[in-house]
């Protein structure tokens, strides 16, 4: 708890640099630009670790200092994003004096509602898991829900990442009623992710021991035998979760927030929460790992007819609905 508290202090003033240099990133796919943003991305991320690295290990300065080498981190994308999209002339994107459209805010807040329930349940999920593998298996099961959702974020952001990239393609060419188009990323995205779904999978059935080994080194104790065990089914989660992720960003960049929306509050706490209040006490800790997977299988039902439902209205798809295969 002290040393939460400690960085916590620390991250809140270097946040509005990380909160710009992800919103930076967007506009550089829009402009069509997404290599800067990528290597914006892999600068800071080395950056922070180096900095970690020195502050810490080398100088022993403490917990806090960890929060002020993300801060130097993060601060050097935020600057490239803005000395960037300074120069008018050379960019489609590009600072203005900002005015008044009336209820634009409240349309793009609306409309980016389903990412916020999105990442606001991730948090809300984790309190949850560690609060039940704390009651059942004390710090070692805490330990091995924390490897699960480490890893987790690690495998889900292939899926966010990609999502990120096609939006804004989705977007334009919705603008333009360029059905064509529209029709030719979808059918190339799904595919692309239902193939490396699988791929996923099998990678993460074959190489449990290698991943969890990576967060937890002793490879005898409680927590490793839990986290290997739990990441067995786990990670069948996985055979779903990029075309759960794929829905609502495609729904988002049509601006239907609403249905994308849906689909992020059923997915999350509707779905998962409601797993993870059911299961647990009936099966035990195999309840806790077996509730993504069930909730993650609920919600690409769920997807899957909204899909087939709004095909003819964006003109994404054949006449044929999307089946499960």
């Amino acid at each position: 708890m002290p040393y939460a508290k400690v960085y916590l202090r620390g991250f809140a003033f270097v946040f509005p640099f990380r909160f710009i240099s992800i919103l930076a990133n967007f506009f550089f796919v829009t402009e069509g630009k997404g290599m800067i943003g990528m290597g914006n991305a892999i600068i800071s991320g080395s950056l922070s670790i180096v900095i970690n690295y020195i502050l810490m290990a080398v100088l022993g300065w403490g917990i806090l200092s960890s929060a002020i080498g993300m801060g130097v981190a993060y601060a050097i994308p935020t600057a490239v994003y803005l000395i960037y999209f300074s120069r008018k002339k050379k960019r489609v994107l590009h600072f203005v004096k900002p005015k008044i459209h009336e209820g634009f805010i409240l349309r793009t807040c609306t409309n980016g509602s389903s990412e916020m329930v999105t990442n606001l349940a991730i948090v809300v999920v984790s309190a949850t898991m560690n609060i039940i593998m704390g009651n059942f298996m004390g710090d070692n099961g805490i330990a091995a829900v924390s490897v699960i959702v480490q890893v987790q974020f690690l495998l889900s952001s292939m899926y966010i990442g990609y999502g990120a990239g096609v939006a804004p393609i989705f977007g334009y060419a919705y603008g333009e009623d360029n059905r064509k188009q529209i029709k030719n990323v979808f059918r190339i995205s799904t595919k692309l992710i239902a193939i490396s779904s699988v791929i996923l999978v099998v990678l993460c059935i074959l190489f449990r021991d290698f991943i969890v080994g990576a967060f937890i080194r002793d490879t005898t104790s409680q927590s490793f035998y839990l986290a290997r065990s739990g990441f067995s089914i786990f990670a069948i989660a996985y055979l779903f979760v990029g075309t759960n992720i794929f829905s609502t960003v495609f729904f988002t960049s049509v601006s239907n927030g609403k249905i994308s929306a849906l689909i992020s509050f059923l997915r999350t706490f509707l779905f998962i929460m409601g797993m993870l209040l059911v299961l647990p006490p009936l099966l035990g800790t195999t309840g806790v790992w077996l509730s993504i997977p069930i909730a993650e299988t609920l919600s690409i039902v769920t997807s899957i007819t909204l899909l087939n439902k709004y095909r003819g209205v964006y003109h994404y798809g054949s006449d044929k609905k999307i089946i499960l295969t």
